[in-house]
């Protein structure tokens, strides 16, 4: 007798076993994609605000001032010369200072059917917890995952979108996350610009007395050699000290252009970034992919047949070699299952 186990005879005996059990073969794919449809065609009530927005490119003033800084052996700090990168703007957003003051908003609206709805996310959300801080702790952690930030790597494009159960409330959201965006670049350049101000107001005074020192010593030797030229020693000597002047001149006119800059941008209170599509009308509702949820859902099913139909196989093979210990196992099954079923009568 050939040997059951052979390899040469296991693909047909896999066969075999979905034919013999061709209702489970067929039925349970049929109905995990049955029930992958009705997932997604069951009404979500979860709607996504969409925007778009981008860095605008900062003024050259902070990077000459930058490198005229760093000339006299001074740093304005990180990020004066160059502007953050969209990465910076999507961990910005995604930050939890920021988030947990979208969290904390107020945010008032009437819904589609005409009702009157306010609060914070906290309490639109309705996150449980046994007091504030936890409630404040699981809704923050439930924004970060109703948001997404997507990066256009060519574009430098930031593309914010938030998910609600509202979609006046996803639209309210995400306006408040490109406001704070505006107000923390807004306060960081007015401060910065504040410190440029006065880092440049105190090199102005030292200019000053530099360029006065050096006019001073120049109006000494013309006054002591009225007829330098004469002299090529004292042409020298005369061209060094107006050397020395017109290179002050240059520094103290340099610092007084930055000064003016600087002072100028410490109370522009423009926006610093550009919105490319605002959040207004952008809700939709939010749809399961349908293609994709059908072929999971056919994976999940041929999956959990193949389950079925070889452990009703083995079941078999042990109780045609070990019939003793299969009755046993039967037993044991019809009791556990009566337990259930008794359980579940009294419960009822």
């Amino acid at each position: 007798m050939s040997d059951p186990t052979a390899p040469d005879r296991q693909p047909l005996m896999v066969l075999n076993a979905l034919l013999r059990h061709s209702r489970v073969a067929l039925g349970v794919p049929v109905a995990g994609v049955l029930l992958a449809l009705v997932f997604c065609l069951v009404p979500r009530h979860a709607f996504v605000g969409t925007a778009q927005f981008m860095p605008q490119t900062p003024q050259q003033s902070g990077a000459q001032l930058a490198g005229l800084a760093a000339q006299f052996g001074f740093s304005l700090g990180p990020g004066t010369a160059n502007p953050e990168s969209p990465d910076f703007y999507a961990e910005l957003l995604q930050s939890r200072e920021l988030v947990t003051e979208v969290v904390r908003t107020d945010y008032r609206f009437v819904t589609q059917d005409g009702d009157s709805v306010h609060g914070t996310l906290i309490q639109l959300l309705r996150t449980k917890g046994p007091n504030d801080e936890v409630r404040l702790r699981r809704t923050v952690a439930k924004m970060r995952d109703r948001t997404s930030i997507g990066v256009g790597l060519k574009t430098g494009v930031i593309t914010l979108q938030t998910t609600m159960p509202w979609p006046e409330l996803a639209v309210l959201v995400n306006r408040r996350m490109l406001g704070l965006v505006d107000q923390y670049n807004l306060t960081r350049r007015q401060t910065r610009a504040a410190a440029e101000r006065r880092f440049v107001e105190s090199r102005m005074t030292e200019a000053r007395q530099e360029l006065e020192s050096a006019e001073g010593d120049l109006e000494a030797f013309l006054e002591r050699n009225r007829s330098y030229q004469q002299s090529p020693q004292l042409s020298f000597a005369a061209n060094r000290l107006q050397r020395r002047v017109d290179l002050r001149q240059q520094v103290y006119t340099s610092l007084a252009q930055s000064y003016e800059s600087a002072r100028i941008e410490e109370v522009r209170n423009t926006p610093v970034t550009s919105i490319v599509s605002r959040p207004e009308g952008s809700a939709m509702a939010v749809r399961p992919g349908l293609v994709l949820n059908l072929f999971l859902g056919l994976l999940l099913g041929m999956a959990l047949a193949l389950v079925i139909i070889f452990t009703r196989e083995y079941l078999e093979v042990q109780r045609q070699r070990h019939p003793a210990d299969y009755a046993e196992f039967a037993s044991l099954r019809s009791s556990v299952f009566r337990g259930f079923a008794r359980a579940r009568a009294r419960g009822g």
